[in-house]
């Protein structure tokens, strides 16, 4: 966040998009490697980039965060494995949590329920 501070001087927006899942095992046949990937990569890395990135939206006073996730975190997929829709489930937590932590924000937030 610091290059953008010092290149851009601020951050208007910060959306978090990355994502995605490598098997379709079912959590029997899954492999605890598959479900340590999965899990940071769909929901660690957004928690770590948004931490990073409210002190410089704080000190600026505007900004926002968009965390985009996947219906398997919300309801049945048969198209995800367990590892993925958890990841996206905890994804929906994290941005709801966030969105409780920056109402007081003059400027909102638009976070679905």
């Amino acid at each position: 966040m610091g290059l953008i501070q010092d290149q851009c001087g601020r951050l208007d927006v910060l959306i978090n998009n990355a994502g995605g899942s490598h098997h379709r095992h079912p959590l029997a046949q899954l492999a605890w490697h598959d479900w340590e990937q999965t899990l940071p990569q769909n929901l660690t890395a957004t928690a770590v980039v948004c931490a990073a990135a409210l002190p410089l939206l704080n000190r600026q006073g505007s900004g926002a965060l968009v965390n985009i996730t996947s219906l398997a975190g919300r309801r049945l997929s048969i198209a995800a494995s367990p590892d993925y829709a958890a990841a996206k489930a905890g994804l929906f937590g994290l941005t709801r949590q966030l969105a409780h932590e920056l109402a007081p924000w003059p400027y909102g937030n638009g976070a679905g329920g």
